[in-house]
């Protein structure tokens, strides 16, 4: 239940999204989280990438500009109508229960997946992880970007379950907030090793101002 309860408010806010992202409104993304999601994938020295969870196709219209053949999937129609327009890559639409099943023809095996700050629920997350070294070729990486556990400590609340979410500060378009699921950095790890990925690298981009970390970067080897 909680699973479709974020399709259906991601399906609500595809257009707010779409918006958001084109004027480059987030701070957290616009002075940290993008970059740096870009350097790590990059630093994999990738030919084809998979994006899953593209949204609406930035970061692979980024690759795509470095040289790099990128494939997006999301399971949001107005999402990959927009990638679509703005090109860069070949976008395909597919739920992560559709990928994990084994039930999306894919172009190529992949150099590198990418998943930035996509994978917010429990079941389907931990299932798309486990699949993933199907879609790899031997020695490829997988890179996710995610929520940094700072701010839940601060919180007092730094232990792996369901969270309440909302859209606050992001404009009165949009609506129905969803729960989402949150891990900490210890079951992150163990999802990881339990789908069989080694050599992980753990890159805590920060804040230049604060200094405060704004998320997690992890990047494997199949």
């Amino acid at each position: 239940m909680r699973e479709q309860l974020i399709k259906d408010s991601w399906k609500l806010n595809a257009a707010p999204w779409n918006k958001l992202i084109e004027e480059n409104a987030l701070e957290s993304r616009r002075l940290v989280t993008n970059q740096a999601i870009i350097d790590a994938v990059m630093q994999t020295t990738p030919k084809q990438v998979l994006d899953i969870g593209c949204g609406e196709g930035w970061l692979c219209r980024a690759l795509h500009d470095r040289g790099v053949i990128c494939t997006g999937i999301d399971f949001v129609p107005d999402l990959i109508i927009e990638a679509v327009k703005k090109k860069g890559a070949m976008y395909l639409l597919a739920s992560y229960e559709e990928i994990a099943s084994g039930g999306i023809l894919l172009p190529f095996s992949y150099d590198t997946i990418v998943i930035n700050f996509a994978l917010i629920g429990e079941e389907s997350a931990k299932n798309l992880v486990h699949y993933l070294p199907k879609l790899l070729r031997d020695g490829g990486s997988l890179v996710i970007q995610t929520l940094h556990s700072y701010s839940r400590q601060q919180a007092g609340d730094d232990i792996s379950g369901w969270k309440q979410g909302s859209w606050d500060g992001l404009g009165d378009s949009f609506v129905k907030p969803y729960e989402w699921y949150y891990r900490t950095l210890a079951d992150w790890q163990h999802l990881f090793s339990s789908a069989g990925f080694k050599n992980l690298e753990i890159i805590e981009p920060k804040h230049p101002v604060s200094g405060v970390p704004m998320s997690y970067i992890f990047s494997m080897k199949k």
